[in-house]
């Protein structure tokens, strides 16, 4: 153990930290304009190493690779290694000199001076706990979709002006030999960030088996940052485009009261003035395909908070209720005899048999028939598809017109309740309320149909309407984890 730790330190050495002969001590120092800056997309500057202490040795490990930013050292001999442009490579062994690319991120990674891919991890028990944890900056704000700024930041706003607007995302990649598999699992999308110093950090497993991140402040190293830039003329980027109190997005910060900038203090519960609610950005950090909010005060549109698949109420709809979440979001409330949503077909809405997950918040003032009488439906694709009602005040994820694959084990009462039901193959769950609460599984294989998605009625909008209120409704094309259930759950209560 002694030996590998030993070279693992000259590794990092080898691939790291190759400076100039005229270059001070290592030290940490701000990014520039000019060409060559310290850790932009340019071609790196060559030299000789430093000169080694008395009894050291330098030998070069690992080479041809383009801006290493992080090392891992697996306990079956694999060596991970982070690439600043989003590329994550595995080597076989020390000696192993050509890797293979275990996971490319290059589209969603913003590699522009210290932003990039820099957080790598393994589980202390890897790999029989089969999972990479990265850490990178993500080329989108908040919320949005990448790429956004495809690795540059045009004037305007500028990259010291104004401002190029990105996040970060924590996630996890889930190994299969030297490849990843399946999707990404985004944990934490958040950390907005203005200046492209600053960025985000690292991450590493403590003793106690959590995992810690590490991350800056986004805020401008040109000078006093306090949440007061932006909003230049003709730029994209608003003023405080971060939201940071007490003055919100496009406001006007001034000392002593100003908490953006390098004042900036950010967390997972707490989101600043206009920078949207804690179960906003707790539902959109997980990623979903659709995501509607359903708080219209008025008109026709149901919108899609994350993409384009916007639905349309039918007239049994009221509008501007409230809310299951307590930052005063509305939701709809349906008659029981003729509203409904519908939702045209389109790939995000298509699941076939998974990897998803279907989300939504029913409240029933008045419980519901008894099954085998009249079900409430809540999702409702296409027969043969996904589907979910309520029949005996119990929920039952269903096949579409051929039967049933599980049914929770408790029923619902009155009062706003959180639904949740994931399939991945034949790995199926129901929650209530933050809880599993799923009876035996019959596996069926769902099919993707070409018919709308109807919410709160069945296909074709002429029987089982849901009578009560429906809010917060997503889907996702990944399996959320009972952690991920539990927060969604959690996140309703402003904190």
């Amino acid at each position: 153990m002694g030996r590998r730790v030993a070279v693992a330190v000259v590794a990092i050495l080898a691939v790291v930290l190759w400076l100039p002969s005229t270059a001070p001590p290592v030290a940490a120092r701000e990014p520039t304009t000019r060409a060559g800056h310290m850790l932009g997309k340019t071609t790196p500057k060559t030299g000789i190493a430093a000169t080694l202490p008395s009894g050291f040795q330098d030998q070069v490990v690992f080479s041809g690779l383009s801006h290493p930013t992080n090392i891992q050292f697996a306990s079956d001999g694999r060596v991970f290694v982070a690439e600043k442009g989003g590329l994550v490579k595995v080597f076989d062994s020390l000696t192993d000199t050509t890797p293979t690319i275990f996971a490319d991120l290059r589209s969603k990674v913003d590699d522009y001076w210290d932003r990039g891919l820099l957080g790598l991890a393994l589980p202390p028990n890897f790999p029989a706990n089969p999972y990479v944890y990265v850490l990178y900056t993500y080329d989108a704000p908040i919320g949005g979709t990448a790429p956004v700024w495809n690795d540059a930041c045009p004037t305007p706003p500028g990259p010291t002006t104004d401002g190029c607007v990105v996040s970060a995302r924590l996630s996890r990649l889930q190994a299969s030999g030297n490849v990843m598999t399946g999707t990404e699992q985004v944990l934490i999308n958040d950390w907005c960030q203005q200046f492209p110093s600053h960025s985000i950090g690292t991450i590493r497993f403590g003793q106690d088996g959590a995992l810690y991140s590490g991350a800056g402040d986004g805020a401008s190293f040109g000078g006093a940052d306090y949440g007061q830039l932006g909003g230049g003329a003709g730029s994209p980027t608003p003023k405080n485009p971060c939201g940071d109190p007490p003055a919100g997005v496009g406001g006007t910060e001034a000392p002593p009261t100003a908490e953006g900038g390098a004042l900036r203090s950010q967390d997972l519960r707490t989101m600043p003035s206009g920078g949207g609610s804690p179960y906003n950005t707790t539902i959109l950090a997980d990623n979903p395909t659709a995501y509607w909010r359903l708080d219209e005060a008025s008109g026709s549109s149901a919108a899609d908070s994350k993409g384009s698949n916007t639905g349309t109420y039918s007239a049994g709809v009221t509008k501007n209720q409230a809310g299951a979440t307590a930052d005063g979001d509305a939701a709809i409330d349906l008659n029981g005899t003729s509203g409904y949503i519908s939702v045209p077909d389109a790939s995000p809405l298509r699941l076939a048999d998974g990897p998803f997950s279907l989300e939504a918040w029913v409240n029933r003032p008045t419980l519901g028939q008894t099954f085998p009488g009249d079900q409430e439906q809540v999702f409702d694709k296409t027969d043969g598809g996904y589907q979910i009602n309520i029949a005996s005040n119990v929920i039952y994820f269903d096949q579409a017109g051929i039967g049933s694959i599980a049914h929770a084990t408790v029923a619902m009462g009155t009062g706003w309740h959180h639904i949740v039901a994931t399939k991945n193959g034949a790995s199926v769950h129901i929650y209530l309320d933050g809880v599993d609460v799923t009876s035996a599984v019959t596996n069926r294989t769902l099919t993707d149909g070409s018919a709308p998605l109807i919410l709160g009625a069945r296909r074709g909008t002429s029987s089982a309407f849901l009578d009560g209120f429906l809010d917060e409704v997503a889907i996702y094309k990944s399996a959320l984890s009972p952690a991920q259930v539990a927060a969604h759950y959690a996140a309703r209560v402003v904190p």
